[in-house]
């Protein structure tokens, strides 16, 4: 059993509230905690207590109970970002994503961009594999169902991130260092990855993306 402690910017996206159902159904799973980051962060927080349920617990020494980290950052193309708010959990606090990326933890993996990518929906695809048949899932599009209504599309970020955890097999990775842009205007929070037997972390290169979604389907659809 994995203890976890589930660090979110739930409330915009909907995947945020699906990686918050995958947990809750994980049989590996010890779900511990869950903060929230981003904007109002205490309204983030609100809205997912209203739906799941929840117990309060006191903060500890975090960071130093740290086993591992699974983070869903950066973006480790050649080309040039679309726009600097491309790789937003990156660029939402430059500074507090590159002190993330040299932490120093056991085992430390990351899901970038462009393997999360390669596991976007439709909104019919989405619903398809992910129904609202169970009281769980009737939550998840309860609290994020317009704004897929809205998009169209789902791509799974956290998903992944966090069946990574539990399931690594589904995942291929490199290890190395990544350096986070925090002093070039133009260039902020860019992430780049330099390939090193010694590095810190795990970048994830490639997904198995039908036994993904068979994992997901299967322990959400219960």
């Amino acid at each position: 059993m994995q203890k976890i402690l589930l660090d979110t910017d739930i409330g915009g996206d909907i995947d945020d509230a699906v990686c918050l159902a995958y947990l809750l159904r994980e049989p590996q799973c010890a779900l511990l905690g869950v903060t929230t980051v981003c904007g109002e962060s205490e309204k983030r927080a609100a809205g997912a207590l209203a739906r799941w349920p929840h117990r309060s617990f006191e903060r500890g020494d975090a960071p130093g109970l740290l086993r591992g980290l699974f983070v869903m950052n950066g973006c480790f193309g050649e080309a040039p970002l679309p726009e600097l708010w491309y790789n937003w959990n990156a660029w939402a606090d430059p500074l507090a994503a590159r002190l993330v990326f040299a932490a120093q933890v056991p085992l430390y993996r990351v899901v970038p961009l462009k393997v999360t990518e390669q596991l976007t929906l439709s909104a019919r695809e989405a619903q398809a594999l992910l129904p609202p048949d169970s009281p769980l899932m009737r939550a998840v599009y309860d609290f994020g169902g317009a704004w897929l209504e809205s998009a169209e599309k789902l791509t799974l970020y956290d998903p992944l991130a966090a069946a990574a955890v539990f399931h690594p097999e589904l995942l291929r990775f490199a290890r190395g260092f990544v350096r986070v842009e925090t002093a070039r205007r133009d260039r902020m929070a860019e992430t780049a990855f330099t390939p090193d037997a010694g590095g810190n972390v795990e970048i994830a290169r490639s997904v198995d993306k039908k036994n993904f979604y068979a994992l997901l389907s299967s322990t959400l659809n219960k």
